[in-house]
């Protein structure tokens, strides 16, 4: 069976959903705008590069005529940016919309320190999806069972949190710089998830996970691999894991599924191959209480941005 024709079988109830995504001009992202625009969901595409996003919806609308899709302005490293779009998507559904999928994020780039003070990799893959699933909150409850997507990685499995050093700045390893932004993100998702029923009720939180998947993450324009080798692990890749545009399933099965309290989505076969499904999330009580030291200490950031 063909990918599409399982996917119209499966998530048919998007069909004319509306559904904001982040990061959609590439990797994971474009994958699954694509998916969305099979199945007739109406798009918001959060993207720094709306001139090449709109392109991309154009070719698809082509192939799907029915499809709806807006481009806005979204650059994660800018909280002004960060504030404005939500307030545009506001504008656009005052009645509010089905889904934020946290998609857009940075891999293992160049350690770099924005104005904020903060090393990027942190506030683009922590601290600015957080904040922007703060500023959606009253938006997405207007609708009844609307979903919140954290997209996390495998890879936070091997980070440790540093309450003292939360950008883990002092690090010389991009790649476990990578991890630890996706530590604190996943640690503020699953206690979000825990205390989101009295205040916002009709919103479900739901982390997934990709996998391992060669994206456009591995770019040389990206800053730590040169061209050969991203090449040579991007090719390397390709051949031992799925591609991006059924890495993403597990994006499309949280927009249809609820999970409970620590429990997350991701490949059922050694959280890398084969479909979707929600699995455990073994948090224990010591790591509990991190996670609750976590979701202090981003909400305390995040209100002062």
């Amino acid at each position: 069976m063909k990918l599409e024709k399982w996917i119209k079988q499966n998530y048919s109830e998007l069909n004319g959903k509306v559904i904001v995504v982040t990061g959609t001009t590439n990797g994971l992202g474009k994958n699954l705008l694509e998916h969305l625009a099979a199945l007739n969901a109406e798009v918001v595409c959060g993207v720094r590069n709306p001139e090449k996003s709109n392109s991309a919806i154009t070719q698809l609308q082509k192939k799907y005529n029915t499809f709806k899709a807006t481009s806005i302005a979204l650059d994660l490293q800018n909280v002004d940016s960060i504030k404005l779009f939500a307030k545009q998507v506001s504008q656009l559904y005052p009645d509010g919309v089905y889904a934020l999928v946290l998609n857009a994020g940075i891999f293992a780039q160049n350690k770099e320190f924005l104005l904020s003070g903060f090393e990027k990799h942190f506030f683009v893959n922590t601290l600015s999806p957080c904040l922007l699933a703060k500023l959606f909150l009253p938006l997405l409850n207007k609708t009844i069972n609307s979903k919140l997507v954290f997209v996390s990685s495998i890879s936070f499995k091997s980070a440790k949190v540093n309450l003292l050093n939360c950008d883990k700045s002092n690090e010389k390893d991009s790649i476990k710089i990578y991890a630890n932004s996706k530590r604190w993100l996943t640690f503020y998702a699953l206690k979000l998830k825990e205390n989101l029923k009295d205040f916002y009720p009709n919103v479900c939180v739901n982390i997934c996970h990709p996998g391992i998947s060669a994206t456009t993450l591995m770019s040389p324009s990206r800053g730590r691999f040169n061209k050969f080798t991203s090449s040579v692990l991007t090719g390397g890749m390709k051949l031992i894991f799925p591609s991006s545009k059924k890495a993403c399933l597990s994006e499309l099965f949280a927009l249809t599924h609820q999970t409970n309290l620590n429990s997350w989505i991701g490949p059922k076969l050694f959280n890398v191959y084969g479909k979707p499904k929600i699995q455990k999330l073994k948090i224990k009580f010591k790591e509990n209480n991190i996670c609750d030291k976590c979701y202090a200490q981003i909400n305390k950031i995040i209100d002062n941005l």
